[in-house]
């Protein structure tokens, strides 16, 4: 197991654990597929890593766009890089490190919610599991400069 794996677990737990604190039945939903998601990605299948990985993407969109209708824009600053380096991944497309060099604007918005933790307390499960996958990209992108030189 990865350390990236190990830091998304211990987000998966915090957020089983807040798991009461989600309101909206609709972000119950999201952290349940996110929970899933996650725990399909242990399996040694391809196809069930693949499903993982897309309905990770899926979930962050449906996020994204929740967000956006309700006008909640931390939140949306999150979940925004990390729609954006799914895209990336998926399409494989040029300039992902420096994408991954951007996950930095989710760890910070983080810390600001933390801050604010009762305006964003149905929300605060997902985002640390956000948050989690956006310090493992982080990790990534550290283990792969530091192998380049």
């Amino acid at each position: 197991m990865t350390i990236g794996k190990l830091i998304i677990s211990f987000a998966v737990f915090i957020s089983i654990a807040l798991f009461e604190n989600t309101n909206p039945k609709l972000l119950k939903v999201i952290l349940l597929g996110f929970i899933l998601s996650f725990i399909s990605s242990f399996f040694d299948r391809d196809f069930l890593f693949d499903i993982s990985f897309l309905s990770f993407g899926f979930l962050v969109l449906i996020f994204l766009i929740y967000n956006i209708i309700n006008k909640k824009w931390l939140p949306t600053l999150i979940a925004l890089p990390i729609l954006v380096l799914f895209i990336f991944k998926t399409q494989y497309w040029s300039y992902l490190s420096e994408i991954q060099t951007a996950m930095f604007i989710p760890v910070i918005t983080y810390m600001i919610i933390i801050k604010n933790y009762k305006t964003y307390k149905n929300q605060i499960a997902i985002l640390t599991i956000l948050v989690a996958f956006a310090i493992s990209e982080i990790i990534r992108l550290a283990d792969y400069m530091m192998a380049a030189n």
